[in-house]
This record gives structure tokens, C-alpha cells and sequence, in this order.
């Protein structure tokens, strides 16, 4: 304003209520700063009047500005605890969004890969083979209408699995009452083998049929004649199984 000497402010123009001194600043208190979060979420007319050195005053001036609900912490469901060929899986719920964005650093600069979520960030699945062996960090927050919550984080562990299952011994073709005598090792820690008469590992082999410390011996002479296909997978101390 030309020619003005100060300025007053108003929350309520109408009933004379000023604004507190301490959130002006500036030539002449030119310039209000008030925290947002000493403002219930809403709509708000402040005033401004300029005043000059006779004491002459402007006409109110109308400041209307919106304060935004700022969402609180949301909550999280999933395991803290993955073997490599598992998906990490985090479920978030807030009580005032259904919105959340997930970074892979503290200061949310790192974006967690788009295609790893859904529902507008809610869900987070990520194929645990992308990690290392070890303790990880992945950080969310939850936002509404351009307003973000509280960073938070949520920790996890992701465990090694057995790989490269190699199978010895086997010849393919059998004489009836001949020895059938074949052999499995891996890398990546196992301490058992799980054999199974199908692909989908729901059919355990006869235990009979096993031998060494870890079962890692297919050994029998009794199979009848046929086709067999016989699964195997090493499991770890972790419990991690190999794919």
C-alpha cells in the first residue's frame, strides 16, 4: 500500500480480533507467518488494514486461505522375515488417505519402482530376489490433497535361499531290480532336501527311499517298471527353500 506507515491484521475484522504480534514481522509488520499446524484444517478470512502516518486506514483487505487435514501415522501389516524367492509384501492403512508414496531413502529422494504397488500405494510387493542377503529399510508416507505425513519406515530381513540344485547319478534308463542311485548338492547353506513324486510339492517320496544327513540320496531297488519324474528342493536353516 502507498503512503502506509504499518499494517493491521484481523482474524476477525468484524469483531475487532487481531492477530497475534508474534506471527508478524517485516517494515511495518508487513508480513504474517503463522504455522499451519496451530490451525484447525478449514477455511479462514484474515484482514489486513494499512495505516499511515496520520492515522488514516485503508479499507479491509480480505486474505481467505484453506488449511489442509495433515494425515496422522498409518498403520502396517506384513512379515518383517523373506527368503530370496519370496515377495516382499506391506499392506498401509490411514484413517484420512488411501494415498502413500514409498521411497527407498529417509529423505524421499529415491522412489520405489512404480510397478511394484498398487492401490494407490497401499500395497507394495517386491520379488525379494531384488535385495541381498540381509537388513533393509523402505520408507512411506501417506499424503492427502498436496499434504504429506510424517516419514516412516519399516524394516525387514531378507534371507538367503539354496540355488543351483545339481543332481548326480542318474542314468534315465533302468533294468527292473537295478539300482537307482542319484544324488543332490546346491549352494546357499541347505540343510535338508524335500523330495516330492510332483511338480507342485504337495507329494512327499516314500522317506524310505532317502538316505544321507541332509536326504540328499534318491537310493531304492524296488521301483516297478515305469516312468517316474521325482522333484527336489533344498531347504535352509532359515527355512528357505530353493525355487
Amino acid at each position: 500500500a502507498q503512503n502506509a506507515s504499518h499494517f493491521e491484521w484481523y482474524q476477525n475484522y468484524q469483531t475487532g480480533l487481531v492477530v497475534d504480534p508474534q506471527y508478524l514481522s517485516g517494515v511495518g509488520n508487513n508480513k504474517l507467518t503463522i504455522p499451519s499446524g496451530l490451525l484447525l484444517p478449514g477455511q479462514y478470512d484474515y484482514y489486513v488494514v494499512a495505516v499511515n502516518n496520520s492515522g488514516c486506514k485503508s479499507q479491509p483487505e480480505k486474505i481467505p486461505f484453506t488449511v489442509k487435514l495433515l494425515p496422522g501415522s498409518s498403520s502396517i501389516t506384513g512379515a518383517i522375515t523373506y527368503c530370496q524367492n519370496e515377495n516382499i509384501h506391506f499392506e498401509l492403512v490411514n484413517a484420512s488417505t488411501t494415498t502413500f508414496k514409498w521411497f527407498k531413502d529417509a529423505n524421499g529422494l529415491n522412489q520405489v519402482d512404480p510397478n511394484y504397488l498398487s492401490n494407490n500405494g497401499a500395497t507394495l510387493n517386491i520379488p525379494a530376489i531384488t535385495y541381498s542377503a540381509g537388513a533393509h529399510t523402505l520408507y512411506y508416507y501417506a499424503t492427502t490433497l498436496g499434504c504429506n505425513a510424517t516419514m516412516q519406515s519399516v524394516t525387514f530381513t531378507i534371507n538367503q535361499s539354496p540355488s543351483n540344485l545339481n543332481v548326480t547319478g542318474n542314468q534315465n534308463t533302468y533294468c527292473e531290480g537295478s539300482l537307482v542311485d542319484i544324488a543332490v548338492g546346491s549352494t546357499g547353506g541347505a540343510t535338508t532336501y524335500k523330495w516330492y513324486t510332483d511338480s507342485q510339492g504337495s507329494i512327499l517320496v516314500d522317506p524310505t527311499y532317502l538316505t544321507g544327513s541332509m536326504n540328499e540320496r534318491f537310493k531304492t531297488s524296488t521301483l516297478n517298471p515305469g516312468i517316474y519324474n521325482f522333484y527336489v528342493k533344498a531347504v535352509n536353516a532359515s527355512g528357505c527353500e530353493s525355487p
